[in-house]
């Protein structure tokens, strides 16, 4: 009796370890159906910019919203262009996002030739919008990829923020969305007076190609603000990179310039990141990290007795010490300053006219909300910067012009822009 109850135990055991381990492969006679989820997709480039041909990756990852008990396709076709899959360009045709799991990748490969070809377009539907199984919106890439040969060097320029910047929801704006910059070359000169190319893609990082056509030399690589997203006083760094290539010579010879940029001054700042020498086909690479001015000016200079003459005039008429020999000293750092005894007619107490040789931009500024008190019209008289600020030479103080936004909130008549040349004696 003991060994036939101990049997029918084993028995009764062996057939519930049969159904209890049994895991449902979503196929066959599955009790679990498939859901309609939705399909999103997110690059890791921009949808519409131009490549070039240096063998270059660029990933993109497809998402479903819930997990599958079937595999879910997603299709990807070239739907037009000039460029021709698997020869200038390579995609896969198909994404498959495993059963149960919630995403997968796939990227766009751009091939490399030595072929002297004009410049091609395609455009690539990531989604075609017959996948089963899934509600999918397509996402289209277009872009054009263009021609390079081994004389040729492919620069990218890409930067980071150093501080987190959020919008209004508490989201995080990416570099690229923060930042729209312009990539040039110039000459070597700082700052620099001739610009040879500029390079502005419609949103994110740049590409530019230094040509084999361009004469031997030295040339800079430059890069300023062509726009910043506004955050009131959220500012930050920007990190710069410059990653050059050129076909059978240079692998991705990399310059960083830290704390290039920054946002705060979007209106003015440029930044020299690297010097290249071209010798026929050679090219030397040296890393700059410069602002494109002169530099602050240095102690002692901007000091003394200047002529101040007045080239556009105040409100209320020339009374800026005009044709007068006024003393300049410093303040502060880079901050200058005058006593004028005739300031503006509403007010006759002599009061410190300031401002300041500003090193980021090399432009002369006022510093702060400049000000003087104790005048008839409305207590305080208001200066500040102009909307097109002058601009110094850090090495030649010996005469330089200024101009401000006199009268800023029009309490003693109207506001003007009011320059002033000063000519050391």
């Amino acid at each position: 009796m003991k060994n036939k109850f101990l049997k029918s135990t084993i028995a009764l055991s062996a057939f519930l370890l049969m159904f209890s381990c049994k895991e449902d492969d979503a196929t066959g006679q599955s009790t679990l159906e498939p859901t309609s989820p939705l399909i999103s997709v997110a690059l890791d480039f921009n949808a519409n910019q131009t490549f070039v041909e240096n063998d270059s990756e660029h990933t993109f990852t497809v998402n479903l919203s819930e997990p599958q008990v079937v595999n879910v396709q997603v299709n990807v076709a070239q739907i037009s262009g000039t460029a021709t899959d698997g020869a200038d360009f390579t995609i896969p045709h198909a994404i498959t996002i495993p059963a149960g799991a919630t995403s997968a990748s796939g990227s766009i490969i751009i091939h490399s030739d030595e072929l002297a070809e004009d410049t091609e377009t395609a455009e690539i539907s990531i989604g075609l919008g017959n996948e089963a199984n899934a509600d999918t919106t397509p996402q289209v890439v277009t872009f054009e990829i263009q021609n390079v040969t081994a004389d040729d060097l492919v620069i990218d320029l890409s930067w980071m923020n150093t501080s987190v910047i959020t919008d209004n929801n508490g989201n995080e704006i990416s570099a690229e969305a923060l930042a729209d910059l312009e990539f040039l070359i110039v000459d070597t000169a700082i700052p620099f007076t001739t610009e040879y190319l500029v390079v502005d893609d419609a949103a994110g990082y740049e590409t530019m190609v230094f040509s084999g056509a361009y004469p031997d030399g030295e040339y800079n690589l430059a890069a300023r603000f062509f726009a910043a997203a506004d955050y009131g006083t959220a500012y930050t760094n920007l990190d710069m990179a410059l990653d050059f290539n050129q076909t059978g010579t240079i692998n991705h010879q990399m310059v960083n310039v830290p704390a290039g940029l920054n946002t705060e001054f979007a209106s003015c700042q440029t930044v020299i990141l690297a010097k290249v020498t071209k010798a026929g086909t050679s090219y030397t690479i040296e890393t700059v990290g410069l602002p494109n001015t002169l530099g602050p000016a240095q102690a002692g200079t901007f000091v003394g007795d200047y002529l101040i003459e007045e080239l556009t005039p105040l409100v209320d008429g020339p009374t800026l010490d005009d044709g007068s020999i006024v003393t300049l000293y410093e303040t502060s750092g880079n901050n200058r300053a005058f006593m004028s005894a005739t300031f503006p007619n509403y007010c006759p107490t002599p009061a410190e006219f300031e401002f300041t040789l500003d090193p980021i931009c090399g432009i002369i500024t006022v510093p702060g909300e400049g000000y003087q008190i104790g005048c008839s019209c409305a207590g305080n008289y208001f200066l500040s910067t102009a909307t097109n600020p002058d601009s110094f030479d850090a090495n030649d103080d010996s005469v330089f012009e200024f101009t401000f936004t006199n009268d800023r909130y029009a309490d003693c008549g109207g506001t003007t822009q009011t320059t002033y040349r000063f000519t050391k004696q």
